[in-house]
């Protein structure tokens, strides 16, 4: 997904709506940080689901 698609993907949602990542199997983690990764754009996780049972 290029940027202009995952921009244009997440217009359709409230502006103050929190994004995560979530696998198929429901696994989810926050994003920490979004950074330059070459020539590409990099979406670094926070490192594990907040609220788990772990």
């Amino acid at each position: 997904m290029t940027k202009a698609e995952l921009i244009k993907a997440l217009e359709q949602f409230d502006e103050d709506a929190v994004v995560i990542c979530m696998d198929e199997s429901g696994e989810w983690d926050n994003i920490n940080s979004v950074v330059a990764d070459g020539s590409g754009i990099a979406i670094v996780f926070g490192g594990g689901s907040p609220f788990s049972d772990e």
